[in-house]
């Protein structure tokens, strides 16, 4: 008898009850869900700026790479990594370095980005023009770049992109979360003929 009474009121008990644990559920797991679409959200944005990043310091150290005796070797390849970053917000966007790297990736005389030594540019980005202009460093002379085939002194060239990346859900938080992209790509100069690089360049 116990036992048809208990059936009975569980299944004649009030609506309400159902409701109410319903509510207690969605409560629960309504704000796990936000955190988890924010957190993909924000991995998804922040790997998307990784690799524009990437893709824009290849692209700069290639023109570089392919323009070891012209003047205008620093605006090219401010140009082509401006163009590149196209993707990127505007106002991330922080500096840019063009410099003859040693064998280790960092400017030559240094082990660091603290400084830009002779041939070496930094620049930073312009919101106003939306261009990169020269900060600090010294621009090189075409003359003074060795690309000679098979001398022991030929040069690398390396470009630097440092880009600043606002956290979107630390930011629906009220924080102001910021992480520093940073890539850099070193090549080789391409060899110039033997008549025209003048070996024995330091």
């Amino acid at each position: 008898m116990f036992r048809i009474h208990a059936v009975l009121h569980w299944v004649i008990r009030p609506a309400g009850t159902d409701r109410g644990a319903v509510a207690v559920e969605a409560a629960l797991v309504i704000p796990l869900l936000l955190v988890m679409v924010f957190g993909i959200l924000d991995t998804g944005l922040y790997l998307r700026d990784v690799s524009a990043v990437t893709a824009a310091t290849r692209h700069g150290a290639r023109i570089a790479s392919a323009e070891p005796r012209r003047v205008s070797m620093v605006d090219d390849v401010a140009q082509a990594v401006a163009a590149a970053s196209t993707v990127l917000p505007a106002d991330s966007i922080d500096e840019l370095w063009v410099y003859q790297a040693g064998d280790d990736g960092f400017p030559v005389g240094t082990t660091s980005f603290s400084a830009c030594p002779s041939r070496c540019v930094r620049l930073t980005w312009s919101r106003a023009t939306g261009t990169f202009v020269p900060v600090s460093g010294a621009q090189w002379s075409p003359l003074s770049i060795n690309a000679c085939v098979g001398d022991t002194h030929a040069m690398s060239v390396g470009v630097l992109l440092r880009v600043r990346h606002r956290m979107l859900f630390s930011s629906v938080l009220g924080s102001s979360a910021i992480r520093t992209i940073t890539d850099r790509t070193v090549m080789k100069f391409e060899p110039l003929p033997l008549r025209s690089c003048g070996l024995g360049l330091s």
